[in-house]
């Protein structure tokens, strides 16, 4: 199948814009910059509101429906593989790199984590868990629900349930807050550019608007609480204008250097959001421990350092075939 450009765009700039915010996530919970931790709440909040509902609803358009039941146990096989080894991939190296770090990580990872990890994922690996279980539920309606506005109305409701429920289970928590969102990316893939851009100025307009009253409002009645991607609040329908705001402009952005370096970066999405966060902890550690406290240094060389290491390592994972196959297992393994 020919690769969509833009899509690999979104794929490549909201991973960029993923590490960013982490980035500022790790220098506000470190504790050496208490004098930016209000500037870099708002921060946050303006990255969280977007770059992971953008993800979910861009791996939602290229969802195809699964044909009938007979077909559905080699589909969960296929995403289990795909997704349950990188996620374990994770959570393995994230609790190695916590180890080395010993007593500089400021919230350390037990071995009675690593092994809960069935039932409760280690920190951003949570996003590998919930898309396997969104896959999954997506799939299995798929079977019985050919029609992609039923689809998406089905998981829109379901999406509303989960606000009460604030169930414990946390996969049950997430795969039905998250199936919306993954069934609106599978909609819009439906949805032709002209018609979606269809009074572009009028749409970043009112989106933008809604987003800015949103963020107005956060400031001043919950500001010091961030965005939680499991019992959101107005959160929720932040999520889906972000979605709308990324897919009326990414398409359209020109095809120039700067979109096609991140288009190229998009292929490799899935291993910079595996490693990237361990890498930014070490940078992060490494920085403190030589004394470095400025603020600006911090995250100049952790955007920088943070991205191009990741950038190595998903390097090493695409040309060799041993580490390739954690990535892509099913491009080794016959189904």
């Amino acid at each position: 199948m020919k690769r969509i450009q833009w899509l690999d765009f979104g794929k490549g700039f909201t991973i960029f814009l993923v590490l960013v915010g982490h980035v500022f996530k790790g220098m506000q919970t470190s504790g050496a910059f208490e004098v930016y931790h209000n500037s870099f709440q708002f921060i946050i909040q303006c990255f969280y509101i977007f770059h992971i509902p953008v993800f979910f609803a861009l791996s939602g358009y290229l969802f195809k429906p699964v044909k009938n039941l007979q077909a559905y146990p080699k589909y969960v096989l296929k995403k289990s593989l795909n997704l349950l080894i990188p996620y374990v991939l994770f959570c393995v190296t994230y609790f190695f790199f916590q180890k080395l770090g010993g007593g500089s990580v400021r919230e350390g990872t037990s071995l009675a984590d690593l092994l809960a990890i069935y039932r409760r994922p280690i920190a951003v690996s949570w996003y590998l868990y919930v898309l396997w279980g969104v896959s999954l539920y997506v799939g299995l309606l798929s079977v019985f629900i050919k029609d992609q506005k039923k689809l998406l109305a089905v998981t829109a409701l379901t999406s509303l349930i989960s606000y009460p429920l604030h169930s414990s289970i946390f996969l049950l928590q997430g795969t039905l807050l998250w199936s919306g969102i993954y069934c609106l990316g599978s909609f819009l893939s439906q949805v032709s550019l002209e018609k979606l851009s269809a009074n572009f100025a009028k749409k970043i307009s009112l989106l933008l608007g809604l987003i800015a009253l949103y963020l107005l409002w956060w400031t001043q009645f919950d500001f010091k609480q961030g965005v939680s991607y499991l019992t959101p609040g107005l959160e929720g329908p932040v999520f889906v204008l972000s979605v709308f705001l990324a897919f009326l402009v990414y398409p359209r952005l020109p095809h120039n250097g700067l979109f096609n370096y991140f288009a190229d970066k998009g292929k490799s999405s899935l291993i910079i959001y595996i490693f990237h966060s361990p890498v930014l902890s070490a940078i992060r550690i490494i920085l403190l421990k030589l004394g470095i406290h400025a603020m600006l240094l911090h995250l100049f060389i952790g955007v920088i350092a943070g991205w191009l290491i990741s950038l190595f390592i998903a390097y090493l994972f695409n040309k060799i075939k041993f580490l390739n196959f954690f990535l892509a297992p099913t491009k080794y393994i016959r189904l």
